[in-house]
């Protein structure tokens, strides 16, 4: 982790996650998501919604397999 990635910015990129999510650009959120991640780790319940919210921006039919781990990963 570099001096300016750490959890805030992870927050940061989550955040940027939902709001593409709620402008239907799942790719972007998909994006911001997996790049918010490993940034949160240090957290569960940020890591919990982070990989909620990713499963949420996978729930395609052709992204099941994906969205299906990430809501997994999002359980304690």
């Amino acid at each position: 982790m570099g001096p300016a990635e750490g959890p805030a910015e992870g927050t940061g990129s989550g955040s940027l996650g939902q709001v593409n999510i709620e402008k239907k650009d799942n790719a972007q959120a998909v994006e911001n998501l997996k790049a918010a991640a490993p940034l949160v780790k240090v957290d569960d319940a940020t890591t919990g919604r982070n990989q909620y919210r990713l499963g949420f921006a996978l729930a395609k039919p052709e992204e099941n397999r994906r969205s299906e781990e990430a809501f997994t990963q999002a359980l304690p």
